[in-house]
């Protein structure tokens, strides 16, 4: 049996959507994995001056 030229594109397109979903489900795993401690954009230093300034405006010490 023969696989037609049209079977074959059909073949590569879906084998190209399944390449493309796992990567994104890979890099979305990243980016959760990265971001799952403190948050995107935050660092242990941004982390400690955002509870420095929570502590003053509470009133307590730092």
């Amino acid at each position: 049996m023969e696989i037609s030229a049209k079977d074959m594109r059909e073949e590569k397109k879906r084998t190209f959507y399944i390449l493309l979903a796992v990567l994104a489900v890979i890099g979305a795993s990243m980016v959760f994995i990265s971001t799952a401690k403190l948050g995107p954009g935050l660092g242990e230093d941004s982390a400690k001056y955002l509870s420095v300034a929570e502590n003053l405006v509470k009133g307590e010490a730092f």
